[in-house]
């Protein structure tokens, strides 16, 4: 999905310029996202909100017994899953998204939940494009995880064979197109009485 990324030894073309003009028209799309409440532990909202935007896109949806949000869009072979998470660090309720230009911030109050919100508005907005301008695309499976801020809970207890799809990428850092994160660093928090 981004441009100068190279995949079997083919690199992948830039956007057309009608692609940014698309983005810019989902925009209210995006605030949506972003307004959502979404602690992890209480992603129902915005799970409920994705499930819309998949079904219409024609997607067949499910959520397994965590909470996760699984999608199905296509039939055949070869099937790639694209994929995110729903929660975001606090504070993350009743965020109020700012726009001076092509600057995109909170009010200040909270954090702007683009972590992952970010990631769900590409993944859904350019199968939006492929549908609208009856694009080819393979098979695609989506998986929108809970708890990844509190430790990865969602992807830790996927179950694997929900998936078509057996390669896969996660929309979750800010980086240029092309770098590929396979760990990172975390932080546990505890409190010690003496």
């Amino acid at each position: 999905m981004c441009a100068g990324i190279v995949l079997q030894s083919q690199p992948v073309k830039a956007y057309p310029k009608s692609f940014a003009s698309f983005v810019e028209e989902r925009y209210p799309f995006f605030v949506q996202i972003l307004e959502t409440d979404n602690p992890p532990g209480e992603e129902e909202e915005m799970s409920a909100l994705l499930r819309e935007e998949m079904m219409d896109l024609g997607a067949k949806t499910r959520s397994d017994a965590v909470g996760n949000l699984i999608g199905y869009i296509g039939e055949g072979k070869d099937a790639f899953m694209l994929g995110g998470h729903m929660d975001s660090v606090m504070p993350c309720k009743d965020v109020k998204v700012v726009r001076k230009g092509n600057i995109i911030k909170s009010d200040g109050l909270t954090v702007l939940t683009a972590d992952d919100g970010a990631g769900l508005f590409e993944i859904l907005t350019a199968l939006r494009y492929i549908k609208e301008n009856n694009l080819p695309c393979c098979p695609i499976d989506l998986l929108f995880t809970v708890g990844e801020e509190i430790g990865g809970l969602g992807v830790r207890k996927l179950k694997k064979d929900l998936l078509r799809a057996n390669k896969g990428m996660l929309l979750d850092r800010a980086a240029s197109p092309g770098v590929f994160v396979i760990a990172g660093p975390y932080k546990r928090n505890f409190r010690v009485t003496f």
